[in-house]
């Protein structure tokens, strides 16, 4: 739980989601809910903001200006301006996947949404949705969409070469394993033999020894 005691977690968990429910208008709802049912524009789905925000974002530059209501605007770095929401809102607390969170009662989860478009979800889910919408990264997204999901099928063949390699070696170093284990076992199986044959010599040598000393004895 670290340094928070429980009603310290839940507090805070209440003073989010209090905030979030103001935050959402009919308008800003609508636009988080039809990603959350897999409805957004052309194909923007959670799994594919994930994918930006996480593996994208971090390799390829997605910067723009946003159009402040003022009028003025304000430039806005995706990766950089996550990292530094992540840090002040402590990472766990925004994620795009409704995670359980066992700090907190219901394991974090309750039902959230505007009329009929109502969804179960967490407050690290709508955080993530906030930053989202407040950052208009699903316009972006869908100016560049078949970039991100060239980049991320790419992405998907690497890890699975990758996986399989790795799989390779892991079964390649296990073969070996084994075959050191047979050669230390066929290498005691020929000294206890040599060790038995030179038993046998110096038990016969001894035995005719005596034999040879009892004749002439008794002769």
């Amino acid at each position: 739980m670290g340094r928070y005691t429980q009603e310290q977690h839940q507090k805070r968990y209440d003073n989010y989601h209090t905030a979030l429910k103001r935050w959402f208008s009919s308008k800003r709802w609508a636009i988080a809910y039809n990603i959350l049912s897999n409805n957004g524009e052309e194909g923007i789905s959670l799994r594919l903001l994930e994918f930006l925000t996480s593996r994208y974002a971090h390799s390829y530059p997605v910067e723009y200006y946003i159009e402040n209501p003022n009028g003025s605007r304000r430039f806005f770095n995706l990766f950089h301006t996550l990292q530094e929401h992540q840090r002040t809102k402590r990472k766990k607390n925004i994620e795009p996947f409704a995670r359980a969170n066992k700090d907190v009662k219901n394991e974090g989860r309750f039902d959230f949404g505007l009329e009929d478009k109502i969804v179960t979800t967490t407050v690290a889910q709508l955080m993530f949705l906030r930053f989202i919408v407040e950052n208009q990264v699903q316009k972006w997204l869908h100016v560049h969409l078949d970039k991100v999901i060239d980049a991320k099928r790419n992405y998907e063949r690497e890890r699975v070469r990758m996986r399989s390699i790795i799989q390779h070696k892991r079964a390649v170093r296990n073969k070996k394993r084994k075959q050191n284990s047979n050669e230390d076992e066929v290498d005691e199986r020929e000294v206890l033999l040599r060790r038995q044959k030179r038993n046998r010599r110096h038990y016969k040598k001894t035995i005719g020894s005596f034999s040879v000393r009892d004749v002439t004895h008794t002769i």
